[in-house]
């Protein structure tokens, strides 16, 4: 079995690296997607995260009506149960949500998930950021009352971890928090920050954060430094699939390349996640005109460590994340068709 790996001044492209997609139509693989019974009601999954085929875990926002309760699942190999809320934030006031928004793991005994709580205290609307530890048997607060939402992060180690952090009083919406072993930091990216949505590393030494108006900034072990922007799209992942190389994903199809930014301008989809279990394993969803349809089809694409290849994304999931195993298991969780908790998996027999 191969090992997984997770795949979250400026700089002139001197030359552009292609990267191939095979997007002949007869030769688009429908691989067997299957749907898996999924608990969380309604709301949707926005992460997971699978420290084995047998061992699981999704995270994701609450759906109306039940705005006191966290949506966490874990898998057993078998089925997904849910984590019961034991009531962290109970004396905040009325809750409008806890959404959470990303969940990692450094080992299956040290896990990471991120989320906010969202309330209401003496007739205003009040929020605050929090991040949730798992010590192998049970969830626990590990940071609350945080400035803002803390969203999508990267575990490196135990004791080496980054977070995107939305909203802090002062900056642009997009800032970082570092997790040092002893100390959360928080690092302020500005100037230029327009808003993070993703970030990922290939080592200690080699990361990058991506967000809005294309922004890519890069970490070199020391400082992060600002690769590009342009004001014509976004990026929204990203993910290292050798650690000198990735792909960020967007309204394009971008190329990291051992210390080089390459923009594809080939590729006119959009392109919203990104997961590699080895250097020639991988997904990738979004969506892509067609001639069928103009406006945009929803698929996946599967990396062979050459090239992307693709295939119709399943009609009875939204997806919002997507995670590969290994070369002949992968998993997407989102919302379903009837606006519900959902999750799928992919498995060659």
């Amino acid at each position: 079995m191969k090992p997984i790996v997770k795949i979250l001044s400026l700089l002139s492209v001197i030359s552009l690296t292609l990267i191939p997609i095979s997007c002949d139509e007869m030769d688009i693989y429908t691989g067997p997607w299957q749907e898996v019974p999924t608990p969380g009601g309604e709301g949707h999954l926005y992460a997971c995260y699978f420290n084995s085929p047998d061992d699981g875990w999704a995270c994701g926002s609450e759906g109306a009506g039940v705005p006191d309760k966290i949506i966490l699942l874990h898998w057993n190999g078998g089925v997904w149960t849910e984590y019961d809320y034991p009531g962290w934030f109970d004396d905040e006031g009325d809750f409008i949500g806890i959404p959470l928004y990303d969940i990692a793991f450094s080992s299956p005994d040290d896990g990471w998930c991120t989320g906010a709580v969202f309330y209401k205290y003496t007739g205003e609307d009040r929020s605050f950021g929090f991040i949730l530890r798992y010590d192998g048997n049970n969830w626990y607060v590990f940071r609350e009352h945080l400035e803002e939402t803390v969203g999508p992060m990267f575990i490196i180690t135990e004791n080496d971890i980054w977070f995107v952090v939305h909203g802090v009083e002062g900056s642009s919406g997009g800032d970082l928090y570092h997790w040092n072993g002893s100390e959360l930091e928080f690092v302020n990216l500005y100037p230029g920050n327009c808003g993070l949505g993703a970030l990922a590393f290939g080592s200690a030494t080699d990361g990058l954060a991506v967000g809005y108006y294309k922004f890519v900034y890069h970490w070199d072990g020391v400082s992060w430094d600002l690769i590009t922007y342009d004001f014509g799209g976004d990026y929204s992942c990203v993910a290292y699939d050798t650690p000198t190389t990735a792909f960020i994903g967007g309204d394009n199809l971008a190329r990291w390349e051992n210390g080089e930014y390459h923009r594809d301008y080939d590729y006119n989809g959009t392109y919203n996640g990104l997961h590699f279990s080895s250097p020639d394993e991988g997904w990738m969803y979004g969506g892509e005109p067609t001639k069928e349809n103009p406006q945009g089809e929803g698929f996946f694409w599967h990396w062979d460590g050459v090239e992307w290849e693709r295939s119709k994304a399943p009609n009875f999931i939204g997806p919002k994340a997507v995670f590969s195993i290994d070369y002949d298991d992968a998993w997407m969780v989102g919302i379903g068709w009837n606006a519900s908790c959902q999750s799928a998996r992919y498995v060659i027999d």
